[in-house]
């Protein structure tokens, strides 16, 4: 006798702790002695319920019963700690109309029922849903979607939706709503409520129109029926780009550029476009002349529009750089879609190039020259300068040379413009300046020899000289 009072006290305790749970979007919801769903008839309607533990012990679930029609269940009987919950998945099918009903219960391991409640099921006639794509027609079963696959962004993907009635006897359908992503839409459907007499059906086009690189989701709600509808926007692949540019450069200039497509952009997209320079001198010093015109500096934007082949850089189809005045190598990387292609120019050491001379006898006593220019290699190693008389007779000494290599490389070490250089030469003369008409002048690095153009001097008058 104490045995049996001592069971039934046990089975009266699970009963009161476990408690049944629907499961929505603010959670888990008691279920108070019974539960209802509604689907259409050959429809298949999954929902989930919960068996809670609000007690302090656990306790462990043995069997789960369910005795009725219409409803069938996979469950894992398990212990239930306290605070803890049992997954149940139910499955409604209805096959006619009407009502149904089943018995859900758990059983806890002395074989007494811990927790019970009552499901019930209505089933309605609805209409058959089914979509036409692509040639293909496929009915939608309750719970699956309707899914438009991959479409390009900025295209159009169309798929028929009919509602058709294969009951016997004629039907209402309510009311239809879309929701979810502005990227699906629905165009040339019917007026609702919407009659169906027995084989009839009504229809309409779902549209679906990405606006980026994207996963979209939507669903179409036919009285109690909900159909998911989904899609992916996604950008299509670019071929790699191009960068056009001349691969051999001399210093001193400006050079186009250029970045093309192999074929027409499939849509508007830009990149950046990015100048590197290495000068060939170990150690060698940056030159902040290598750069583009437009941007002043080594970056710059260019773009596609749909249908280009070439890309906008700014308004124009190219762009201008500097190649500055230092031998080296440049190094342009496009990158664009998630790829970076590159191109290679190199700036070969030249000569020493001379852009302005002047020549001068600023007093009676001496003469000066002066030249301003570049040397691209940071190599100049030699001056030389050979005078002569107004009839254009060699002055004595000479040629004049000076090693002028010491002075270069230190200039260069601490100048910051590139191979640019001014140069001032001042000559003292015994007897008058003026008897000396001209100049001619060399300059070499490790290239090879400048000269220049004989310079003639110019007088300028001061107190100790009469320029005539």
């Amino acid at each position: 006798m104490r045995a049996a009072i001592c069971s039934l006290i046990l089975a009266t305790a699970a009963f009161g702790q476990l408690q049944f749970y629907s499961v929505g979007d603010s959670g888990n919801v008691p279920i108070r002695g019974s539960y209802t769903v509604t689907a259409a008839v050959g429809d298949q309607l999954e929902f989930l319920l919960r068996v809670g533990n609000s007690g302090t012990s656990a306790v462990t679930v043995s069997r789960v019963g369910l005795s009725g029609q219409g409803f069938s269940i996979v469950v894992t009987p398990t212990k239930i700690a306290p605070g803890r919950t049992m997954d149940l998945r139910v499955t409604y099918s209805p096959t006619a109309s009407g009502s149904y009903s089943a018995n859900l219960a758990v059983y806890d391991t002395s074989g007494a029922i811990a927790a019970s409640i009552v499901l019930v099921g209505s089933a309605v006639v609805a209409p058959t849903i089914s979509i036409s794509q692509d040639g293909q027609r496929q009915d939608i079963p309750n719970g699956k979607a309707i899914d438009f696959g991959r479409i390009r962004r900025g295209l159009t993907g169309t798929i028929t939706v009919s509602l058709e009635n294969r009951s016997t006897t004629t039907m209402v359908v309510k009311s239809m709503q879309l929701s979810g992503s502005g990227a699906f839409t629905i165009a040339n459907g019917p007026t609702f409520p919407l009659r169906l007499d027995p084989t009839e059906s009504g229809t309409f086009d779902l549209k679906f129109v990405p606006t980026q690189a994207s996963q979209y989701s939507a669903a179409i709600v036919v009285d109690t029926r909900t159909i998911p509808v989904t899609g992916i926007g996604f950008d299509p692949s670019f071929a790699p780009v191009s960068i056009v540019v001349e691969p051999a450069l001399v210093s001193g200039i400006q050079s186009p550029i250029s970045i093309t497509l192999p074929q027409p952009a499939p849509l508007a997209a830009s990149g950046t476009l990015t100048l590197g320079f290495q000068p060939s001198a170990t150690g060698g010093a940056d030159d902040a002349a290598v750069r583009f015109m437009a941007a002043g500096g080594r970056v710059l934007t260019f773009s596609f529009n749909q249908g280009d082949t070439t890309a906008k850089i700014g308004t124009a189809t190219s762009a201008m750089f500097q190649t500055g005045t230092t031998a080296g190598t440049l190094t342009f990387f496009a990158a664009f879609q998630g790829t970076t292609v590159q191109a290679v120019s190199k700036v070969q050491p030249q000569v020493v190039q001379i852009d302005s001379t002047s020549s001068s006898r600023p007093n009676d006593g001496s003469l000066r020259v002066l030249l301003a220019g570049y040397d691209n290699s940071k190599s100049t190693t030699q001056l030389a300068f050979t005078f002569y008389d107004a009839n254009g007779a060699t002055i004595l000494p000479g040629r004049i040379t000076y090693n002028a290599s010491t002075d270069f490389l230190q200039f260069f070490q601490h100048s910051l413009g590139g191979g640019m250089f001014s140069l001032l030469a001042d000559f003292p003369v015994s007897g008058s300046a003026a008897k000396v008409g001209s100049v001619d002048v060399e300059l070499t690095n490790v290239i090879g020899t400048t000269k220049l153009p004989r310079l003639l001097f110019a007088c300028v008058p001061s107190t100790t000289v009469t320029c005539q």
